[in-house]
C-alpha cells in the first residue's frame, strides 16, 4: 500500500497515512482538495485534486450563478414601493443607479433638518413625505399646545416655530424635485389654484431618475 503525506496548517509534512484515511480526513473537513500531498514516485507536492485520489473525490456542484444571468432565464425588475429608490445604488442591467436613497421616518427629518438650507442634490420620496409627515403631526402638537383658549390666535413663539420648520420644507421640495429631473424653482407652481397641487402632488409622488442627471454632484 502507498504512503502518503500531507502538508498541514503549519507547512509540515504530515504522514504516512493510507490513501484511505487521506481520504477520511478529506471527507471530514480535515484537509482541502486543494492541500498538498505527495507519495513516494512523485517529483514534487502536488493538490490533492490533481492526483489519482481525485478519482474518489465526490462531485460537488459549481457556484450558483448571479440573479438574473442564468442561461435563458430572465428575472423581473422588482415592483418598486411607494416609499422607494432601491437600497442598492448599482441597478443589475443600467449600471450605477443615482436616485436618491430611501430613509427611515427619522432618518428623513434628521437629513431635512441638517440640510435646511441645502438646495442641491436629490431628495427620495421616502424622505419628503416623512418629512410633510413630521410637519403635520408638529402642527398638530403645537396647534393643541399654541393656544391658550380655543380660538385665540397663535402667539410670537407658535409662528416662529411654524416659520422654523417650513425652511426645510421648500429644500427638501426642491431636492425631490432634482430627483425626477427638474428644477426646484418648479414647487413655485403651488401658487396655481388646483392645477399647481395637482402637479406637485405627481412630481413629488414620481421615482427618481435612476441615470445622472444634472443636479448631480459627483
Amino acid at each position: 500500500m502507498t504512503d502518503w503525506y500531507y502538508e498541514d496548517g503549519d507547512r509540515k509534512q504530515n504522514g504516512p497515512h493510507e490513501a484511505e484515511e487521506i481520504l477520511k480526513r478529506l471527507n471530514r473537513g480535515d484537509i482541502s482538495r486543494e492541500r498538498l500531498v505527495w507519495r513516494s514516485g512523485m517529483s514534487e507536492w502536488q493538490p490533492l485534486s490533481r492526483t489519482e485520489l481525485a478519482e474518489h473525490l465526490k462531485e460537488t456542484p459549481p457556484p450558483l450563478p448571479v440573479r438574473g444571468r442564468v442561461s435563458g432565464a430572465v428575472e423581473s425588475e422588482p415592483e418598486d414601493t411607494f416609499f422607494n429608490s432601491p437600497p442598492e445604488d448599482v441597478h443589475p442591467r443600467k449600471g450605477r443607479d443615482w436616485s436618491a436613497p430611501r430613509r427611515g421616518f427619522v432618518e428623513a427629518v434628521l437629513e431635512c433638518i441638517e440640510k435646511t438650507l441645502t438646495y442641491s442634490g436629490r431628495a427620495s420620496r421616502s424622505e419628503y413625505w416623512y418629512y410633510i409627515l413630521f410637519m403635520i403631526l408638529a402642527n398638530v402638537l403645537i396647534g393643541f399646545f399654541g393656544f391658550a383658549d380655543a380660538g385665540a390666535p397663535p402667539n410670537t413663539m407658535v409662528s416662529l416655530i411654524y416659520f422654523i420648520l417650513i425652511i426645510p420644507g421648500f429644500a427638501v421640495t426642491a431636492r425631490r424635485l432634482h430627483d425626477i429631473g427638474k428644477s426646484g424653482w418648479w414647487q413655485l407652481s403651488f401658487i396655481i389654484p388646483i392645477l399647481g397641487t395637482i402637479l406637485m402632488l405627481v412630481w413629488t409622488c414620481t421615482r427618481g431618475q435612476r441615470e445622472k442627471n444634472r443636479f448631480d454632484v459627483n
